[in-house]
């Protein structure tokens, strides 16, 4: 790995860091942020004086470009903590969604099965295939109605 790769590698190690600082709402979150923002402008000015492009950076040229590094790291840090949000609050619709449907099709199963017995109580052949086929029927339009209308239908 160069240099270069692990400067990278660490700053975004401390984004990913300042990332989970935000999501669990740190209370030193800013003081955190103004530090990975140091530890990253020192690392770019010892790399900048390691490879000789350039002279000694003045105490002021410093902090400017702190305060530079310390507003892209707000920035991205809150972009990132929405981004974290957003995909945990789907995965909690699209579980609360995936139960719904779960309890949706036992309940139709349920309706089906119930009316397939009430139908098919005779010991008939063709009642019970009559008694069989009603039940699907039941089922397959309870479902139906529910994937159309996100209602399970008589609840």
């Amino acid at each position: 790995m160069t240099p270069e790769q692990r400067r990278e590698t660490e700053k975004q190690a401390r984004e990913t860091r300042l990332v989970d600082m935000a999501v669990a709402r740190a209370p030193n979150l800013s003081a955190e942020i103004r530090k990975a923002a140091e530890a990253n402008i020192d690392a770019d000015i010892m790399a900048e004086r390691a490879g000789g492009r350039t002279r000694p950076v003045s105490a002021g040229a410093r902090s400017a470009r702190i305060t530079a590094e310390d507003q892209r790291l707000v920035d991205r840090v809150e972009a990132l903590r929405r981004s974290v949000i957003s995909g945990q609050e789907q995965n909690q619709i699209q579980a609360q969604r995936s139960a719904r449907d779960q309890a949706a099709i036992q309940i139709c199963t349920y309706r089906g099965q119930m009316l397939d017995a009430q139908v098919g109580a005779s010991n008939r052949s063709i009642l019970n295939l009559e008694g069989m086929i009603a039940g699907v029927r039941a089922r397959d339009a309870c479902l139906q109605v529910y994937q159309q209308t996100g209602i399970v239908p008589g609840l």
